[in-house]
């Protein structure tokens, strides 16, 4: 389990303490539907704990599903979702949309994706009028980071390059190997994947501490109003 994976295993472990407390051991257990965005060492605490029973141990009883990020978004607006644990441009949509967004959880506090190229791409200046994947809409992780990365490399983003908006992290990283991008920011597991095919780190942005909310937890003001005795997953 890499740092990330830690600090929000260890955050989830924080607020289940506080907002349960030590007695809901004895009491019936709560249901929550709580739903995570794509597999990743972020996220991997949150299928961890429920496969260990931890949330069983704090007096939840945890409906957890894997969803797209938009998903998210419609489940906790319908009512059939709780709470989220998703990348921060969703919750920033949700925001921009009117919903009442109280976040539980920043679990990685800073850009933590790394920018992967094309073998042939030896070099920023090659990435000059080429394409680099974001995945999904808006000014989201993925975007930022590879902003971020050409910036710090000398590129201006708006100019050099041409994005291409893909609609998941799966997708990203097959659509480098298949050369329809030549660029795109990764995190784990993609990254591996990437990284057995061929491609190159371009620059790994993570080491700069660049602060941004990258993967975090929430519910809407109104559930968290009436239910604040239930712990995030």
């Amino acid at each position: 389990m890499n740092r990330f994976a830690l600090t929000l295993f260890i955050g989830i472990t924080v607020i289940v303490t506080f907002l349960i407390g030590p007695d809901a051991h004895s009491a019936q257990l709560r249901p929550v539907r709580v739903a995570y965005s794509t597999p990743s060492a972020a996220q991997l605490p949150v299928v961890v704990a429920l496969d260990a029973g931890y949330y069983e141990e704090f007096g939840l009883k945890v409906d957890l599903k894997s969803l797209a990020s938009p998903q998210h978004n419609a489940g906790i607006l319908s009512k059939s979702l709780d709470f989220s644990s998703t990348a921060i441009n969703s919750v920033l949509s949700a925001g921009l949309a009117g919903v009442d967004v109280k976040i539980l959880l920043n679990a990685v506090p800073f850009i933590a994706m790394t920018t992967y190229v094309r073998p042939e791409i030896t070099d920023a200046k090659k990435l000059i009028g080429k394409k680099v994947g974001q995945t999904g809409q808006g000014p989201g992780i993925s975007r930022s980071t590879s902003i971020a990365t050409l910036r710090a490399l000398g590129l201006d983003p708006e100019k050099d390059v041409e994005f291409v908006v893909l609609p998941s992290s799966a997708m990203s990283v097959q659509a480098l190997i298949a050369n329809t991008v030549q660029a795109v920011a990764l995190a784990n597991p993609q990254d591996v994947i990437a990284r057995k095919a061929g491609m190159r780190v371009l620059h790994d942005i993570s080491k700069d501490k660049i602060p941004l909310p990258s993967n975090v937890v929430w519910v809407t003001g109104e559930y968290l109003s009436k239910n604040r005795d239930v712990a995030v997953s």
